[in-house]
């Protein structure tokens, strides 16, 4: 499997929300252009403050590269800086970084290849992790399968209506897309190997990621993937906010209108739980790994694993999309937290377009149909 391809893989345990359609296919990321990504920041900048906000525009270039070069032009500590979200280095991706600096911005700062500063502005407090509403995507599919438009309508009209499963994306796993596994060793301690605390983090909280995605892979094959449940822990779009269902029947016209969705567990030890047949579900993912909800407490000294709870589905909103030539150009919205590569997963399905002649067949011969 190529690379651009492998960026959408997920892995064949994990089913598609609309598996009875054909693969669009295409690849992602032939060129930096071909992925643009803008974040929507949570706020402006007051105007005023000891931390200093900017723009940037980067190519070729990971959000933490990017920092180790400003940093060393500005002549201050990488630490010193903050981000809402890491952009990926194939892509060109506008962000905003906050630096803790009394002066203007030198000019070395702007002259860093791969790197453009669009604008600078003053602010009270350094940028935190999720401080910003979404991101606008641009995307170029080259080469699709499909371009009839009479079956993209009908793709993209379900998962206009329907939404998309909102796994975790494969960037989440590392560069191998295992280190859920390492994440496993360490929660269990049955590893030597040791990590700074910040790795420690990442391949735990991966391994949680990994398990939210089994969560939501038995959702979908149980037919729950827009239905609500008594005893599920649902969400509210308009603001997080997540409240037990009481009574499904009396809900479920707010899941069909997109208000509300079933949600599924990032494991914790304060996590809100489940009940009712989702909260056995999730009960028999713990023990099938060998997990208790108290291995998540008091793992390493510093780390804390609360947990939360996770939209088992996302809508890419304002989407617009057009073949153009050899190629599928789409843009859209999707909320913080929520992968691009898991909706294009949903349209490409990578794991049938490629390395499984059989299913891809099968796939060509079901067509679009709801």
């Amino acid at each position: 499997m190529d690379r651009a391809r492998s960026e959408l893989f997920l892995g064949f345990e994990l089913p598609y929300a609309t598996d009875d359609c054909a693969p669009v296919g295409g690849t992602i990321k032939g060129s930096s252009e071909d992925f643009v990504v803008e974040e929507v920041p949570l706020f402006p900048p007051c105007g005023e403050g000891e931390h200093l906000y900017l723009s940037i525009t980067k190519r070729g270039l990971a959000t933490l590269e990017a920092i180790e070069r400003l940093a060393r032009a500005i002549g201050t500590p990488a630490a010193a800086f903050g981000y809402a979200g890491l952009k990926d280095k194939r892509a060109v991706a506008t962000q905003i970084l906050s630096v803790r600096h009394a002066g203007e911005l030198p000019a070395a700062a702007r002259e860093i290849p791969g790197l453009t500063v669009n604008w600078t502005a003053r602010h009270r407090h350094k940028l935190r992790a999720a401080q910003l509403r979404g991101n606008k995507f641009t995307v170029v599919l080259r080469a699709p399968a499909v371009r009839d438009r009479a079956f993209l309508e009908e793709v993209f009209g379900r998962l206009e209506r329907k939404g998309f499963p909102n796994y975790v994306g494969p960037q989440r796993f590392g560069n191998r897309f295992d280190g859920h596994v390492t994440g496993r060793a360490l929660l269990l301690r049955t590893t030597r190997e040791r990590f700074p605390r910040a790795t420690r983090r990442l391949l735990i909280s991966a391994y949680q990621s990994h398990l939210f995605n089994l969560a939501l892979a038995r959702r979908i094959r149980e037919g729950g993937f827009g239905a609500l449940w008594d005893g599920d822990i649902a969400m509210k779009h308009a603001n997080g906010a997540c409240f037990r269902v009481e009574r499904a029947a009396a809900e479920q016209e707010r899941s069909d209108r997109f208000e509300i969705s079933p949600t599924g567990p990032i494991f914790g030890a304060k996590m809100l739980a489940a009940s009712g047949r989702e909260g056995a579900n999730e009960a028999t993912i713990l023990a099938a790994e060998g997990l208790v909800p108290e291995t998540f407490k008091g793992v390493f000294p510093g780390l804390a694993l609360d947990g939360a709870r996770r939209s088992f589905r996302s809508r890419a909103e304002n989407l617009v999309w057009e073949p153009a030539g050899d190629a599928l150009r789409l843009e859209f919205f999707l909320p913080k937290g929520v992968y691009a590569t898991t909706f294009l997963r949903e349209v490409v399905k990578p794991e049938r377009a490629s390395g499984d002649g059989a299913a891809a067949a099968e796939a060509s011969d079901a067509g679009g149909g709801d």
